[in-house]
């Protein structure tokens, strides 16, 4: 019977996975005038996601930082969704491909909190009151 390294295939799976660390330049997509806020990450397939796009704007009321919303789908589906809620920040579409290998966003809802083009903070949230409390925290920073 054969063995494998656990050890060796968690850290190749965990170096993959790595996000844009604290400190590095973000990809901020050209054209964007956003270079300091909250980029939310989310898709249409992700249920925690779902829920969350009710929050938005009043998470968004919370701080003066601006949002920019990533979601993997189609521009004529985020812009419906986005009339549907009232989404009152700018969004951007997104290939699924893109979260992994542009944004090194692996599980959504994900957040970067972006100052002058570079990452201050980020982290997966999974509801409104996460969302919140990094709001919040990043805020004093």
């Amino acid at each position: 019977m054969s063995r494998f390294n656990f050890l060796s295939l968690y850290k190749e799976r965990k170096e993959e996975h790595a996000v844009w660390p604290i400190g590095e330049r973000f990809p901020v997509p050209v054209g964007n005038e956003i270079h300091t806020g909250f980029f939310v990450f989310v898709s249409f397939s992700c249920g925690h996601c779902i829920d969350l796009f009710p929050h938005l704007n009043e998470l968004q009321e919370e701080t003066e930082i601006p949002f920019l919303l990533f979601c993997a789908a189609d521009q004529e589906t985020i812009r419906e969704a986005a009339d549907h809620f009232g989404f009152s920040f700018g969004w951007e579409a997104v290939e699924f491909d893109e979260l992994k290998s542009v944004y090194r966003v692996y599980e959504t809802p994900y957040i970067y909190y972006i100052r002058d083009g570079v990452v201050a903070g980020s982290q997966t949230v999974d509801t409104a009151e996460e969302f919140s409390r990094f709001i919040q925290a990043s805020a004093g920073k």
